[in-house]
């Protein structure tokens, strides 16, 4: 009985040695020896307190009053869980592969849904009423130096079947051939009607102009690709629109991104124009691990819930 006795005290004894991290209520500050014991021991817990107690000081004090049961001892459980690679990494592995059984087969057809807008547009866009095409570069210089003043960008109009265009929305981007240069989206308009051919110019921004002014019309042509979106036509008295079109926002800004962007828009497209209940790798994981944490740290999850912890 005595050596029982002894054995359990002994136990007892090396599992609160081991757990130096008090269960105090996180409302309550440490005070600086414990702190000091405590960080000695595990610099981890240097970070996790800075952390609490500030996210404690954002708190009214009925909130505080109604999280007063979670410790550092258990909130501090939740902070090494989250911090151990070991036990998140399967976790992870786990749910990506749930969502590759659930969802991963919808991406196969986003080549298809593009292939069909892309035509579609081609079919019965604007351009249909008009071409533009890049004429050339023209420069205003200070008449008392050599510098450029101003750069305008020359395009030519030209109406199509006899068309006569009263008035023309478009935008042009240009991107060079070479290198990973990709300029915005710039907007012209013309309210002067044409029914044949015509250059008209439009003056560049200050960035565009230090590009550009020191590049000739020859030089553009050899080094940048130009494209035009024709946005909005007054033609015969009515009104055409790229809008009219009724494309999918998301099959927009999946043609019109940057590389780096396709995957963040290609969710977008599947769940716009495929399959409505979908959601993509990143929030599918987000969210399971939430429900572990929540499953696991009920209340210490619905304080970081809270306070964005």
């Amino acid at each position: 009985m005595t050596r029982n006795y002894t054995f359990v005290l002994l136990v007892s004894f090396i599992l609160v040695s081991c757990s130096s991290i008090p269960s105090k209520s996180i409302m309550d500050p440490l005070g600086t020896n414990e702190l000091a014991t405590i960080i000695k021991k595990d610099t981890l817990f240097e970070k996790f307190y800075t952390t609490v107690t500030k996210q404690v000081e954002k708190l009214s004090d009925i909130d505080k009053a109604k999280y007063s049961d979670i410790t550092y001892s258990s909130f501090y459980d939740l902070y090494k869980f989250m911090n151990d690679t070991n036990q998140t990494k399967p976790l992870a592995k786990k749910f990506e592969a749930e969502w590759n059984d659930k969802y991963s087969k919808y991406g196969n057809k986003v080549d298809s849904v593009m292939e069909y807008w892309k035509t579609y547009i081609a079919e019965n866009s604007l351009s249909r009423y008009v071409s533009i095409e890049f004429d050339h570069l023209d420069k205003e210089y200070y008449s008392y130096s050599h510098d450029v003043k101003e750069v305008h960008f020359a395009f030519k109009l030209t109406p199509k079947d006899g068309a006569k265009i009263e008035q023309i929305k478009f935008n042009y981007r240009y991107s060079a051939k070479i290198n990973d240069y990709r300029g915005e989206r710039n907007p012209c308009i013309s309210t002067s009607p044409f029914s044949s051919s015509v250059v008209r110019y439009w003056k560049v921004d200050y960035s565009n102009e230090k590009r550009l002014k020191n590049v000739s019309s020859a030089d553009f042509k050899r080094d940048y690709n130009i494209e035009f979106e024709i946005t909005d036509i007054r033609m015969n008295g009515k009104n055409y629109s790229v809008d009219d079109l009724n494309v999918p926002k998301s099959v927009m800004n999946y043609m019109d991104t940057t590389f780096s962007l396709f995957s963040l828009y290609k969710d977008d497209v599947i769940k716009e124009t495929v399959y409505p209940e979908y959601v993509s790798k990143s929030e599918y994981l987000a969210n399971r691990f939430k429900e572990e944490i929540s499953k696991k740290f009920p209340r210490e999850y619905e304080f970081i819930d809270k306070t964005g912890f």
